[in-house]
């Protein structure tokens, strides 16, 4: 048959190759072998974002899967931090390496994709090797290489992304978070299932959720439960100890580098480039607007000066007061007050109220376009019914009368 004969005159990889592809058949080469012996706790981090199989009830009311961003330790498997959103974005990165920092230390190197959120100017600006959006000579430095951290980027074979390359991707596999944060007893009967074949008796397709409160006492629990299981089958481990017992031990004799105040502030404030003024005041867009104007700040230190763009950081809840001025290259310049509060006063307000009005647009959009496609059948439906026509009676009406062969009329 023709089955025994590709089976005995093709070659096994080849039929992989043909049938699945180049990146099944690179899975058939033999994975390289690491070994983490030489390094130190916290001298390597990776980091990754998981999407939680679960439904859950967010603070607006949505039913939403959030999807959380961790740091682990590359020698010993420990989670170090995570922050979780609706969405992996560069808040939830920078906050959870802000998370990272104050509790262990600046770590010398990290690894992570090459992704939109990832790899966003604020937290990688500078590294030459960045691949992701338009590199400009006049582009901030971004946080991670401001902090002195060697950035190392995952990288993509045959059309997807390399996660051998990141240890942290294997908490996210079986037994991992989604054995013990997904389906956690807080939230029973809100579990999505692994894929779409793989759904549980109790689905409900996202029509109700756990609360955001049971959300985060089952993630931290999870986390907990993942870090202090004891017998792990890793190099540093060897099946006895858990990732939290190695990392305690470990810790203790390395060589930590701690973060100075001024770089906890750029952990911890957000930043946007703008263009400032030769009378020292400048907007931002982060506020949003408000009758199309933006809040105003002034920095009387800079009236004159040579800087005609400058990072702007500051605290995304307290947008109407002080803010601080840096130079491109990360020196602190001045301070600045908001003289105009005329827009939002903290970034949630305005993102919100951004995606509502995008949200109102699209729904009319939406409506508006059922209204133009209309079926055939409902276009008859709303067609008038067509009656017969009346003939009209004439005012002068002439008689035909015949005579042999010919017509006479007749008045």
């Amino acid at each position: 048959s023709v089955k025994r004969k590709i089976a005995r005159e093709i070659p096994k990889a080849q039929q992989i190759l043909l049938r699945d592809g180049e990146h099944a058949l690179s899975q058939l080469y033999p994975s390289l072998q690491r070994s983490v012996a030489e390094l130190e706790a916290m001298e390597w981090v990776n980091g990754d974002g998981y999407q939680h199989n679960v439904f859950v009830r967010w603070h607006n009311g949505d039913i939403v899967r959030p999807k959380t961003w961790l740091w682990q330790d590359v020698r010993t498997r420990k989670i170090l931090a995570y922050r979780t959103d609706l969405s992996e974005n560069s808040d939830t990165i920078r906050l959870a390496l802000m998370d990272v920092v104050s509790k262990y230390g600046i770590p010398r190197t990290l690894t992570i994709d090459n992704t939109r959120a990832a790899a966003n100017k604020w937290m990688t600006g500078g590294v030459k090797n960045r691949y992701r959006f338009k590199v400009k000579e006049d582009d901030p430095m971004g946080i991670i290489p401001l902090l002195g951290i060697d950035l190392k980027w995952t990288s993509v074979q045959f059309g997807k992304g390399h996660g051998q390359a990141k240890p942290v991707e294997r908490a996210f596999s079986h037994g991992g978070l989604g054995e013990t944060v997904d389906k956690h007893p807080l939230l029973a009967g809100h579990y999505a299932g692994e894929n779409v074949l793989s759904k549980p008796d109790n689905y409900h397709g996202g029509k109700d959720g756990a609360s955001y409160a049971d959300f985060i006492t089952a993630l931290e629990a999870g986390i907990a439960l993942w870090n202090n299981r004891e017998g792990r089958d890793t190099e540093i481990c060897q099946k006895v100890y858990s990732f939290n017992q190695v990392f305690k031990r470990d810790y203790a004799d390395a060589t930590i580098k701690r973060a100075s105040d001024e770089q906890m502030r750029l952990l911890m404030l957000m930043s946007e480039a703008v263009t400032l003024k030769h009378n020292g005041t400048f907007e931002l867009s982060c506020g949003g607007k408000v009758f199309g104007r933006k809040n105003r700040y002034e920095a009387s230190d800079l009236i004159g000066t040579h800087h005609k763009k400058v990072v702007v950081k500051f605290d995304p809840n307290r947008l109407h007061e002080t803010v601080w001025v840096y130079s491109l290259d990360g020196l602190f310049l001045a301070e600045a007050i908001c003289t105009e509060r005329v827009a939002f006063g903290d970034k949630a307000s305005g993102r919100e109220h951004d995606k509502a009005r995008k949200q109102f647009v699209k729904a009319q959009k939406a409506a508006a376009k059922a209204q133009q496609t209309m079926t055939a059948q409902q276009v008859a439906e709303l067609m008038p019914e067509t009656e017969d026509e009346a003939p009209p009676t004439p005012s002068i009406i002439e008689m035909v009368r015949a005579e042999g062969n010919t017509l006479r009329k007749q008045q």
